[in-house]
């Protein structure tokens, strides 16, 4: 099969790819002229450079492929310029399911999160459970109102979706840069001394 992957280069992206190509899959990867390459083209992927922003660089990779996996996203808690989380998770998400209808993808997999949910009334959650009315971050807020787009076009335009809502994410090549809250002190927060 064909596939056309964004966030390829990210942690979850990275395990994705190559899985899908040990199961002889051939993928073409959208990749931003900043990512690192070198581990798609050990696996042999072809690379499109581009950005989910971008539009115009999104279609040509994603022509002729039988099905799209969309795991680009602005994925940290804090980002100096907050700007960046709509820019990726709403404007980029919608970029990249439309031109999925475009290009005629018969299968189209969306990586959104469990903290779209943020608090439910009934808890435990599940798929089914009404989403709480709050989300608890830029990035929670962003990847809800992302996947409000993509469901959306399910509904209007027949977009052949499917979400998936990971919980946190761990596993080997994991630095847990996101996941310390020494680390986000040491790198965010700047500490000076009274005199």
């Amino acid at each position: 099969m064909e596939i056309f992957v964004t966030g390829a280069t990210g942690f979850v992206g990275r395990h994705v790819a190559k899985h899908l190509v040990g199961q002889g899959h051939r993928l073409t990867c959208l990749v931003r002229k900043t990512s690192h390459i070198q581990e798609l083209e050990k696996l042999g992927t072809g690379i499109v450079w581009g950005d989910v922003r971008d539009p115009r660089s999104l279609l040509p990779g994603m022509s002729g492929c039988d099905a799209l996996i969309h795991l680009a996203g602005v994925t940290s808690f804090w980002e100096p310029d907050r700007k960046i989380y709509a820019d990726v998770n709403v404007n980029g998400t919608r970029n990249v399911m439309e031109c999925a209808l475009k290009a005629g993808t018969s299968r189209v997999i969306h990586m959104s999160t469990l903290y779209v949910y943020g608090r439910p009334a009934k808890i435990p959650f599940n798929e089914d459970s009404v989403i709480g009315p709050e989300r608890f971050s830029e990035y929670a807020r962003t990847k809800h109102e992302g996947e409000r787009v993509a469901w959306g076009l399910f509904s209007k335009k027949n977009l052949p979706l499917t979400v998936c809502y990971p919980g946190i994410v761990l596993g080997p090549g994991r630095d847990g840069r996101h996941f310390s809250p020494v680390r986000r002190l040491v790198e965010h927060v700047l500490v000076s001394r009274s005199t």
